[in-house]
């Protein structure tokens, strides 16, 4: 059966859900105590004993990428053929260019890891917020960003749906946005725990010092398709991967085009790699998306797939 498999971007993860899988399994202990290693920094440790509020953005990117990495390699034991498409919202991208064999680990932690930094580096002196708006559509969000976007701004980071969009930027314009979107009582706003800057244009001042960074990566071809999050189409040169992760630093993510490009390619099973489902909305019958937290998804993802196959 072809399917897809997902990747979150920088959003919350399951506390809970960490833990039982790092008990529970050898490999994802091996795979959190390999990047510890990697990025000079206990993810283990900090993961059970700090918020995801206060994590520097240096290290939260490559722990969210070792948190997928870690649950694919536990798929990957269950299930060892490669699915049809990856996806990876933001910095889920890093993931699926890892897990695809483009990059290996070390490679991709430690670029998130300078991804990160220089993030932080963007906004020194400069109050962030990112939040979610839920109900207007991106048409009606820009028009409220640009009305009040001035020396400071709020833009659209990522489309998610077609109601659902994240908007990032300096904070006093972003809480008046949200206040504006706020006067519709069908509205809703939701806070994410990001502090830094994300594809908007306050990173401007650090991208060209990141191409340089991409620029010395040897990427290879993956070994599956990876829709970008840029035009939705399959990544899959190798020479051109780093020029499209350097505008993806700062152009808007079209996730759901990710996802309806997929769709129209005939799949209907979406697993995705992540401690919660946060990823896919799509209200859609023929459509089924299991998220691979514990093991006992995965084996309901495992029936799935062979079911299909004998049909």
């Amino acid at each position: 059966m072809n399917f897809a498999i997902i990747f979150p971007g920088q959003g919350n993860y399951n506390k809970k859900k960490i833990i039982k899988l790092y008990k529970s399994s050898i490999i994802i202990r091996k795979t959190f105590e390999k990047s510890s290693d990697i990025i000079k920094y206990n993810i283990w440790k900090n993961v059970q004993e700090t918020s995801i509020e206060k994590i520097k953005n240096r290290y939260l990117q490559p722990i969210i990428i070792t948190i997928s990495i870690a649950i694919y390699k536990l798929w990957k034991s269950i299930y060892s053929k490669n699915p049809r498409f990856m996806s990876g919202h933001s910095i889920g991208e890093y993931s699926a260019l890892i897990c695809s064999n483009s990059i290996n680990l070390k490679t991709g932690l430690v670029l998130s890891k300078k991804r990160g930094k220089l993030l932080e580096k963007s906004s020194i002196n400069r109050k962030i917020s990112t939040q979610i708006i839920f109900g207007f559509t991106e048409k009606k969000i820009l028009k409220i960003c640009k009305k009040y976007s001035n020396n400071k701004i709020a833009e659209i980071s990522s489309i998610n749906e077609k109601k659902i969009i994240v908007i990032s930027g300096d904070s006093s314009i972003v809480r008046k946005v949200v206040k504006k979107c706020n006067k519709n009582s069908k509205i809703k706003t939701s806070k994410l725990p990001i502090k830094v800057p994300i594809h908007c244009r306050i990173v401007n001042s650090i991208k060209k010092k990141y191409l340089k960074i991409l620029k010395k990566i040897s990427f290879n071809k993956p070994n599956c398709k990876i829709i970008n999050n840029l035009n939705a189409k399959n990544l899959n040169n190798k020479n051109t991967i780093s020029n499209y992760l350097y505008k993806q630093l700062y152009k808007t993510v079209r996730w759901k085009e990710c996802i309806d490009y997929i769709i129209k390619k005939n799949i209907k099973l979406f697993l995705e790699i992540s401690t919660k489902k946060i990823l896919f909305n799509k209200k859609n019958k023929n459509i089924k998306t299991i998220t691979l937290n514990n093991k006992k998804n995965m084996l309901i993802a495992l029936k799935e797939i062979k079911m299909k196959k004998k049909k």
